[in-house]
């Protein structure tokens, strides 16, 4: 016992590196990563896309410092993307944005599958009227973009993808009001039909699945010449998001559907931006590595 009670810590330290370094991280693709965590007016990216750091901009168009303060972000820790000085939501107000240089859209290129994720959190106005969460795209033949519905109190998320758009189905399912709440959205360009999966979750509520659609749009097509832009359209202050927004990835494969995280990979993305429950999974993780190296040592 004195023998594994020795290596006990090394075991363990392995296991946190382990878990660390992989078991939290989906192998797919991450082209574009915004933690929102800072000052000023950059926001870096911390996804494999060179040049696709971000710059906050007003209802203006002037360079400005959007990070909410310390302790807003999800969970109550960390920072966002404070976008709650906008004036209504979509296209009842006027806001802010995070933008990138227009070449990004060109750098990440073609998709043949991905997935969306973030966290959202409204400043007490429902989920609506056509507000921008993402875009990457020309408008109309080219990219992707994700917005609220353009209804009243609609509360479903509207994904377009080469100019073609779909909803998810159930209304209200996103109209959590002054609450983060978590979404995800998947694409697969290599089929035609049951292609889309829309999902939610909480920072108490685990990973649902809110509906599947159809989108026959193929391949996504280089957004070449478009910029990132989260919380507004490109170059404009009319399409706001009134709130705040976290933690946002873009997961991609140029080719195949490998760019479509599974259920478990999105839950394990919406854990990991909670303290407590991703510190928790640690833990339980470290635990079964070292119960099961326990074991094969009494063999």
């Amino acid at each position: 016992m004195k023998r594994i009670t020795r290596r006990s810590p090394r075991l363990l330290s392995c296991a946190a590196l382990l878990v660390a370094s992989s078991a939290w991280l989906p192998a797919q693709t991450l082209l574009l990563n915004y933690d929102f965590e800072g000052s000023g007016t950059t926001v870096t990216n911390a996804g494999d896309t060179s040049g696709a750091n971000l710059t906050f901009f007003d209802s203006g168009g002037a360079a400005s410092d959007l990070f909410s303060s310390d302790g807003e972000g999800v969970g109550g820790v960390g920072q966002a993307f404070d976008n709650s000085a906008s004036t209504g939501m979509g296209s009842q107000g006027t806001g802010g944005r995070a933008q990138s240089d227009t070449s990004v859209g060109g750098s990440v290129g073609s998709l043949s599958s991905f997935t969306i994720t973030g966290w959202f959190k409204t400043d007490g106005v429902p989920f609506e009227y056509g507000a921008t969460l993402f875009a990457m795209s020309d408008g109309s033949t080219n990219g992707i973009s994700l917005s609220t519905g353009n209804n009243e109190n609609d509360g479903r998320i509207r994904m377009r993808v080469n100019g073609t758009a779909t909803d998810s189905s159930a209304v209200n399912r996103y109209n959590t009001v002054s609450d983060w709440q978590f979404f995800a959205v998947t694409y697969d360009g290599t089929s035609s039909s049951n292609n889309v999966n829309f999902y939610v979750g909480t920072e108490e509520d685990a990973l649902s699945l809110v509906s599947v659609g159809s989108l026959n749009a193929g391949v996504v097509e280089s957004a070449t010449g478009r910029p990132v832009v989260l919380g507004n359209n490109q170059d404009s202050n009319t399409r706001p998001f009134d709130g705040f927004l976290d933690d946002f990835r873009l997961y991609g494969e140029s080719t195949g559907a490998d760019g479509v995280l599974d259920f478990s990979e999105i839950e394990q993305i919406r854990a990991s931006s909670i303290p407590e429950l991703s510190s928790s999974s640690m833990v339980i993780t470290i635990f079964a590595f070292a119960m099961v190296h326990f074991v094969r040592r009494r063999r």
